[in-house]
């Protein structure tokens, strides 16, 4: 498997990659085990961008199910921004941890909202504000944008973007759908896929605080 993925670099012609990982995924540390550990993911990814960096037509990156758990030795690496450098295409489906046990607690995961709200931003999308044409941003099962928060007015208008697919993303203000409208002028495809539009929500104080900010919160007790 790691020597298939080092001889992309040999594809000449090539100017799409796609790879796809299990949906299940943990960070270390947790009581049960899974065939894709953060490690192993991380050794694929280190693999994938070395010799990606080297195949220099390569535009274009699908990752599905990539962890929500971000690596920042990956995503910090010279290979890694090498490829990223050249990207007019990204295309990601970011995949989060399940708790069978306690599932309520999904959707509360560190890695969730560091994934979200860190990694996305910070490794890919303010570093490609000025390159993409084609952005798909879907959560796996995870509702994402109120909880995990995502502010997308800190990313800003892609001057360059034609297409815009946007899965399982929650809309509930007025900005989001600004930052939405604000791509109208070079917008020639856009997909809302499974994204529900909010009209009433129920938030704690954690998550309260992001998405309203100048909301009064009730005092406790």
């Amino acid at each position: 498997f790691g020597k298939a993925i080092a001889i992309i670099c040999d594809f000449e012609k090539l100017e799409e990659v796609e790879i796809k990982f299990a949906r299940e995924c943990i960070v270390d540390g947790w009581h049960r085990s899974i065939a894709e550990t953060v490690n192993f993911r991380v050794e694929v990814l280190e693999l994938l961008f070395t010799s990606v960096a080297q195949a220099e037509k390569v535009k274009s990156i699908t990752i599905k199910n990539l962890q929500d758990h971000m690596e920042e030795r990956v995503f910090e690496s010279r290979d890694f921004k090498t490829v990223r450098g050249r990207l007019t295409q990204l295309h990601l489906q970011i995949a989060t941890e399940h708790d069978d046990e306690a599932p309520e607690y999904n959707i509360d995961k560190l890695a969730c909202h560091e994934g979200f709200g860190h990694g996305l931003p910070e490794y890919w999308l303010k570093p490609l504000l000025n390159q993409l044409t084609h952005l798909t941003l879907f959560g796996l099962t995870c509702t994402w944008g109120i909880w995990p928060f995502v502010d997308l007015r800190n990313i800003g208008t892609l001057p360059r973007l034609k297409s815009l697919s946007l899965g399982k993303f929650a809309i509930a203000h007025d900005w989001q759908v600004d930052w939405i409208v604000s791509h109208a002028y070079t917008l020639e495809e856009l997909i809302l896929d499974d994204c529900p539009i909010v009209t009433a929500l129920h938030l704690l104080e954690d998550q309260t605080i992001p998405n309203f900010p100048d909301l009064p919160v009730a005092n406790k007790g």
